[in-house]
């Protein structure tokens, strides 16, 4: 208790040579402050309320504006104002706004970060430190984020397994696109590719929200087991079902299913992990509808397939591949 009241006395007492700063030295003063200085514990209190203060005015301004005054009303409810000569207020007042900036940095600043990427690597496999795991497909991208009351993932792109560990006091949220999707301790695989957000449940539940501004959400589904939903960037749902947990996330086991899917959505699916480019002659040759179950590793298969179902030519020259109508 008592090195908390030293540890008082030393910030009011920075706070006191910044008012005095702001007002101007003189040269006895100036000594006195380069004095103080020489405690490594002064210099440190000094730096963190500058820092603090710094903070403070990059916040906009009717911000700054709420947070005078909310700091003068607690004083005010303190009866300090009544007792303190002008530079003290000033010192007190900078004192209590920089113990609210801290609070509120500190409070945002996370505890944990790391970006992770997977590029054209199946199944890159995360663990992370409260015990969750997250599985990336290739071509996919993520930002994780734990806070002291929140674990936070920005999904950027492509597909992921996300095994959750179960912590009611600090719930795991995901960011993808402008959707929201929040959970406990579940299982489930979320897509996010060509700006739609793909939510699929294995296990337990997920709670679906649409960003509608800043940091308000409104809740779109709830899913258990079984149940999918697609979102696109507006918070449209465009599909919403259920389907067999053992087909969810098949990429996991090496293999994709395609069920009419069109040929240009089987090569762009394909395209995330083997380097190519395509190209159609005809357009309405993308339009061909593909079904089936695939290997991942054997993209070549497929394509030789493709001609022996369908009166297509395709050519394939460093990593471009061009389909066009078979000429007889």
């Amino acid at each position: 208790m008592k090195r908390l009241n030293n540890m008082q006395t030393i910030n009011e007492q920075a706070s006191i040579w910044i008012s005095k700063e702001q007002d101007g030295l003189n040269e006895q003063e100036n000594k006195l402050f380069l004095k103080w200085l020489e405690n490594s514990t002064h210099q440190e209190a000094y730096d963190s309320i500058i820092d603090i203060r710094n903070a403070f005015k990059t916040l906009p301004s009717f911000c700054q504006n709420q947070l005078k005054f909310e700091v003068k009303k607690e004083l005010r409810m303190t009866k300090v104002l009544q007792k303190l000569k002008p530079l003290a207020f000033v010192a007190v007042f900078l004192l209590t706004v920089s113990f609210t900036i801290f609070q509120m940095t500190s409070s945002s600043n996370p505890l944990y970060s790391e970006e992770f990427v997977s590029e054209y690597k199946l199944n890159t496999v995360i663990n992370l430190q409260d015990g969750s795991k997250i599985i990336l497909d290739a071509n996919s991208k993520i930002k994780v984020d734990f806070f002291k009351n929140t674990r936070k993932v920005a999904f950027l792109k492509g597909k992921a397994i996300f095994e959750v560990k179960k912590d009611i006091s600090r719930p795991f949220i995901i960011y993808s696109n402008n959707v929201q999707i929040e959970v406990v301790g579940t299982k489930f695989e979320v897509t996010n590719i060509k700006n739609i957000s793909t939510i699929q449940v294995k296990e337990g539940t997920v709670k679906v929200s649409q960003q509608i501004y800043a940091n308000k959400y409104k809740i779109l589904s709830l899913l258990t087991k079984g149940q999918n939903v697609s979102i696109n960037t507006k918070g449209e749902i465009l599909s919403y079902g259920e389907i067999e947990p053992s087909e969810i996330a098949t990429w996991q086991k090496g293999y994709i299913v395609f069920n009419k899917t069109s040929l240009k959505d089987a090569l762009d699916e394909f395209s995330r992990y083997v380097d190519i480019n395509v190209a159609y002659e005809d357009f309405e040759l993308s339009k061909l509808p593909i079904a089936g179950k695939f290997s991942i590793n054997e993209f070549d298969k497929f394509l030789s397939a493709l001609p022996k179902i369908y009166p297509i030519k395709i050519k394939d020259l460093n990593k471009t591949i061009t389909i066009s109508n078979k000429i007889n």
